[in-house]
């Protein structure tokens, strides 16, 4: 719960999420926090199912490990999973993946500015990337060990 707490404030990104893996082959994660402009931990237990911006491994079978910005009013994907993250579908987001080690993916960090609807910028990409990369150790511990 402190790693949702320090990424909100190490990426100016007003509400962040993170989601475990469920299945990897129908890219299906559980919420397991979130912290920010709704209540916190509101969106905790609730699986996501086939979501396009989750997924990590690209066309080649390679490993996608940038966080990666999305934007419906771009027409580049709609979420899928909108309503169910209490999020306007027309609300961009971003996706980083928490990767242990070489190739076990365990999850990822969702964020959005939905109190103001900004726009998610470079500098705030590549800190959410930090973030994720100094976290994912801590949570695959913590995940393993409940």
């Amino acid at each position: 719960e402190a790693i949702l707490q320090a990424a909100c404030e190490a990426t100016g990104l007003e509400r962040v999420r993170a989601f475990r893996v469920v299945d990897i082959r129908d890219q299906s994660y559980t919420c397991v926090g979130s912290r920010g402009v709704d209540p916190v931990n509101k969106l905790r237990g609730r699986t996501i199912k086939k979501c396009g911006g989750a997924c990590f491994i690209d066309a080649n079978g390679h490993r996608i490990c940038e966080a990666r910005r999305f934007d419906p009013c771009e027409g580049l994907v709609s979420d899928r999973n909108a309503d169910l993250l209490l999020k306007p579908v027309d609300l961009p987001y971003a996706n980083v993946p928490l990767w242990h080690g070489q190739d076990r993916l365990i999850g990822y960090l969702a964020g959005d500015n939905k109190g103001s609807r900004k726009r998610i910028t470079k500098v705030q990409l590549d800190a959410f990337e930090m973030v994720a990369l100094l976290a994912a150790p801590a949570l695959a511990r913590h995940w393993s060990n409940p």
